[in-house]
């Protein structure tokens, strides 16, 4: 009896281990939509209609299409994130100037432009690790994408959208 029941558990653990195996890696474009979409909530369906495509009353929906239609790949992102890297540097660091911290926090050498720069730099390795890393995490972000992935590929059906537009989902 004990061994009947050992060997189901090595057939499950083995067909578990065969299936992620042979399951797809998702693109960086659906581990972005994923991490977008997480925050809409559970219990919320994705509004779309055949004629008037998603709703704009769901900015997160309608804010992921453009990563989604272009297959955006991490260089894409990365190069988005320094494009407005200085903007953000240059933003906390008039916060920090604005609580004096340089002078505050003159004994350990506190320094407003290099330590704002180094937390900006640090904010958008953690938003790229994030992305990478939290797939299987982000259960709620991954529904909505399936049901964008649906909708999308009906558009596609009916030539509303290229399959260009569906790449990332493949």
């Amino acid at each position: 009896m004990q061994s009947r029941k050992n060997n189901r558990v090595n057939n499950r653990s083995r067909n578990n281990r065969r299936s992620v195996k042979n399951s797809r890696r998702p693109t960086f474009a659906a581990k972005l939509g994923a991490f977008i979409l997480q925050g809409l909530s559970a219990s919320t369906s994705v509004k779309w209609s055949v004629k008037e495509g998603f709703s704009n009353t769901q900015p997160q929906v309608t804010g992921v299409l453009p990563f989604l239609h272009l297959n955006l790949k991490e260089a894409q992102f990365r190069a988005l994130l320094r494009g407005s890297h200085n903007n953000h540097v240059k933003t906390l660091t008039s916060l920090c100037n604005s609580k004096n911290l340089n002078r505050v926090l003159h004994k350990v050498n506190f320094n407003c432009q290099r330590q704002s720069n180094n937390g900006v730099n640090g904010l958008e390795e953690a938003i790229v690790a994030s992305i990478n890393n939290s797939w299987n995490m982000r259960k709620t972000g991954r529904r909505h994408l399936a049901t964008l992935e649906k909708h999308m590929r009906k558009q596609v059906e009916l030539n509303i959208i290229k399959p260009s537009s569906v790449v990332w989902a493949n």
